[in-house]
């Protein structure tokens, strides 16, 4: 079998148990029965009944602590509750866990490895008055390549094999890492006083959900910003935005000629939220607003050959800031940077009276990336510069980031 060249995404189904909704609480066939009319995706239990409890938050005066429902370990007998995921070796996974007791002090264990011999990672007790949080990493051992995420009832207060052990807010996978790409409209030669409408969109392409996900970008050179043309196009939060800080989830700072977006699933408008990955938001989230051309200032093109909008890479200008993971780290951030395509910059001097570049003729740009060269028409317009370098991904590596 041969090894992937970069690691798999991995993530958890159903990890915080919101799948199938109940109601107060229901016992339910497992993944291992997808011909039931209603079953528990992603977990399978070995329980020899195949059975996984499922509880709504608040029943039995039990708050759930992530999303609406959490679980019991055991059902109907005493058991693990388990998934196996496809996983590369030498990669880094993150797991959280929330534990809770549920007629007093219950323990159970975390198992991690091969399918066939997982190895305990650690043992955890709790009564039934709070939620106990954990965390950890695990790398993932040479050669293996399905690892198992397994949870095992080690004691219940009260001995009753059918109680004991609720679970909730469960994260097992690879860190997030956030991709931006960016398009400028419309397309093309640009005057004076024309308005350009920028479009960031933020994808997460990693395993966890990108926390306290913040996206800022700064007004090109030689652009003023249009006065509430903040918008969030599509993901969380989805609407028009006021310039003002403060009032809802994005912001204009005119002194740094940025715009801010707090992004992502419960982002308010002091703190980002939680960006899912693309397996459950493959769209991600789209920003938007609008810049007016300046009068002042020389221009040049790095317009993309073909037809379309031009797609333009987030680069210096726009970035995310978030929270790593489930371990409240931070996020980091890389990419790569293509070498830009070399234009002539139109010269004062070759500026006619009314502002415009005349046509000197064809003109040679630089090389393609296949390094060969082609032509380019002349100049003939002052033009904005639509290119700002390649869009960065996101994750743990390097850069320090927003988010405690």
């Amino acid at each position: 079998m041969t090894t992937p060249s970069t690691p798999l995404r991995v993530s958890l189904v159903n990890g915080s148990f919101e799948s199938p909704a109940v109601s107060g609480f229901e016992i339910l066939p497992d993944a291992s029965q997808p011909q039931a009319r209603k079953f528990v995706p992603g977990w399978r239990t070995t329980a020899t009944d195949h059975m996984v409890e499922l509880w709504r938050t608040g029943f039995n005066g039990v708050p759930s602590i992530d999303g609406q429902q959490f679980a019991e370990l055991n059902a109907n007998q005493v058991s693990t509750l388990y998934q196996d995921l496809p996983t590369t070796p030498g990669t880094k996974l993150y797991w959280r866990l929330f534990h809770r007791g549920r007629q007093g002090r219950d323990t159970m264990a975390l198992d991690i490895g091969p399918v066939n011999a997982p190895v305990e990672q650690g043992r955890f007790t709790d009564g039934n008055t709070a939620w106990g949080r954990y965390t950890g990493t695990y790398v993932v051992p040479a050669g293996q390549t399905l690892t198992r995420f397994a949870f095992r009832s080690v004691s219940a207060a009260g001995g009753n094999q059918g109680i004991g052990n609720f679970l909730d807010g469960i994260f097992f996978g690879t860190a997030p890492r956030v991709e931006l790409t960016k398009i400028a409209v419309p397309q093309g030669p640009l005057d004076v006083g024309d308005v350009l409408t920028y479009r960031v969109t933020a994808r997460n392409e990693g395993g966890g959900p990108a926390e306290n996900l913040v996206l800022t970008d700064v007004l090109p050179e030689h652009t003023t910003y249009v006065p509430g043309s903040l918008r969030i196009v599509d993901g969380p939060g989805a609407g028009a935005k006021t310039d003002a800080r403060g009032d809802d989830q994005a912001y204009y700072d005119a002194a740094a000629r940025t715009v801010f977006y707090h992004l992502g699933a419960g982002a308010n408008a002091t703190v980002g939220g939680s960006l899912a990955n693309t397996a459950d938001l493959p769209d991600g989230s789209t920003i938007e607003y609008r810049v007016r051309i300046e009068k002042s200032g020389r221009w040049h093109t790095a317009r993309e050959h073909g037809a379309g909008d031009v797609r333009e890479p987030a680069g210096r200008s726009a970035r995310t800031a978030h929270r790593d993971l489930r371990r409240g780290g931070h996020g980091g951030q890389s990419g790569r940077r293509p070498q830009p395509r070399q234009v002539r910059r139109p010269h004062e001097r070759d500026r006619g009276a009314d502002g415009h570049v005349p046509d000197h003729g064809a003109q040679r740009g630089a090389e393609q990336g296949d390094g060969r060269r082609r032509r380019r028409p002349a100049a003939r317009e002052p033009r904005l510069p639509l290119r700002q370098g390649a869009p960065r991904e996101l994750g743990r590596r390097g850069g320090a980031v927003d988010g405690r």
